[in-house]
């Protein structure tokens, strides 16, 4: 099952500050030993955070020399606890000793698109611009007026995508 988040709402900023964007997730998570990941991976495949661009197993933090639980696979957040989770899945979580923890998962600005940035920081009443040419690592953008006010913004955000870089020029 699919689980959506967007970037936290910054209507009206001036400056993209990526602070502004971080998000804090607490997902369930079933802590597990390294060798049993993969055969409880498939025991849990209904379950598993589906959430682009993030892992579905971690490594414990603070790790724990005297503990053989040293993985952590996410959960999606629906489920609340082991009492949201099928019976014969935790009839079997139970009897190989693993538990049911939280994780906290951070979501920061490199994590969000520069449409979802974009998204956030423009009011709902207007439509993000996301079209715009490419020539090399020049980004050329076509802006109506009522973006004026955002133009800047707009720019530094293309500016600052993770995949590419780009050159804004931005007309109005």
């Amino acid at each position: 099952m699919k689980y959506f988040v967007t970037p936290p709402k910054n209507n009206g900023i001036s400056k993209v500050s990526h602070e502004l964007f971080c998000k804090h997730l607490k997902v369930p998570a079933v802590r597990i030993s390294s060798q049993n990941v993969t055969k409880f991976q498939k025991i849990l495949q209904k379950h598993i955070l589906d959430l682009p661009r993030t892992r579905k197993v971690v490594d414990v933090e603070p790790p724990t020399p005297s503990s053989t639980l040293n993985r952590l696979i996410l959960l999606n957040p629906i489920i609340a606890g082991k009492d949201d989770l099928p019976s014969e899945i935790v009839d079997i979580l139970d009897s190989n000793g693993f538990e049911f923890t939280t994780y906290n998962l951070i979501l920061d600005y490199n994590y969000w698109t520069s449409d979802q940035i974009l998204r956030s920081i423009i009011p709902d009443e207007l439509d993000v611009p996301s079209a715009f040419e490419t020539i090399g690592h020049i980004a050329h953008l076509n802006l109506r007026e009522h973006y004026g006010p955002y133009k800047n913004i707009i720019g530094n955000v293309i500016l600052e995508v993770p995949d590419d870089s780009y050159l804004c020029l931005l007309e109005s």
